[in-house]
């Protein structure tokens, strides 16, 4: 998986966005747009945006938002509340889960999780 970085600078340049043009879409807790030198240091993967910025760059660049926290190392928001609601077993069995597909080169296999994550929610 790309940096964020990579991933925030390949997607404004597909867009045609100058370091200007996305700065001033991406606004900070004090109502300010974040700076143009910032954004380059985020480019270039010398430092993190705050959590606060981050659904932002997603719904300006058109980039799901789990990708981007992915790329930071970061669980989702969503994923990180279920976890810490979830009882110790079922975090285990969820982190089995997304090794098996996300290790798995086998189409058959990604299926058979998926059959069972679905047949799991019926239950």
């Amino acid at each position: 998986m790309e940096s964020f970085g990579r991933l925030i600078a390949n997607r404004r340049k597909a867009l045609g966005m100058t370091l200007a043009d996305l700065a001033q879409q991406i606004i900070k807790g004090d109502g300010n747009a974040i700076s143009v030198p910032y954004l380059g240091t985020l480019e270039q993967g010398r430092c993190h945006p705050s959590p606060g910025l981050i659904p932002q760059f997603a719904t300006v660049l058109e980039i799901p938002e789990d990708i981007l926290y992915f790329a930071l190392g970061l669980l989702p928001p969503d994923i990180r509340e279920l976890l810490s609601q979830a009882s110790i077993q079922k975090a285990v069995d969820a982190s089995q889960v997304m090794r098996k597909l996300l290790s798995s080169p086998d189409v058959h296999e990604l299926r058979n999780v998926y059959d069972f994550l679905n047949d799991s929610q019926s239950s």
